[in-house]
């Protein structure tokens, strides 16, 4: 299954937000998945942007459905919901009928829809897992 990872972005760390979404990614293609990272989807060229500046929230929002929309599911960050960017890739994802998983549900990635990605094992379980190898 081809999952779009989402979650909150403007504000944070850049650091750290990287690495939130690239421990997802690499949880999803563990488990058999091809992961989209928004993280790492380039710009649309030509968008506007000064050369020098980071590109606005609308332009990066706009590279991000153009890959949402090639996706089979979409795959919900824990704080989500105090994000304006995941809350539009939701409504198009509901929209178009992707599978939904929500990675801040207490037992695991459970999904918004009733499916689950795996019964028992969630990114924060895989997070952990890196952290105790390191």
């Amino acid at each position: 299954m081809k999952v779009y990872i989402s979650g909150p972005i403007s504000g944070l760390d850049r650091r750290l937000v990287e690495k939130r979404f690239q421990l997802a990614a690499d949880w999803l293609e563990r488990i058999g998945h091809i992961a989209v990272n928004p993280m790492t989807i380039e710009p649309i060229p030509g968008c506007g942007c000064p050369p020098e500046a980071l590109h606005t929230w609308a332009c990066c929002l706009r590279k991000d459905i153009r890959q949402l929309v090639t996706c089979d599911a979409i795959y919900l960050l824990p704080n989500w919901h105090g994000s304006r960017g995941a809350r539009l890739e939701l409504h198009n994802a509901l929209e178009l009928g992707l599978e939904m998983f929500d990675a801040g549900a207490r037992t695991g990635p459970r999904a918004v829809n009733g499916r689950t990605l795996e019964p028992a094992v969630g990114v924060a379980d895989y997070i952990l897992e890196e952290r105790q190898a390191a």
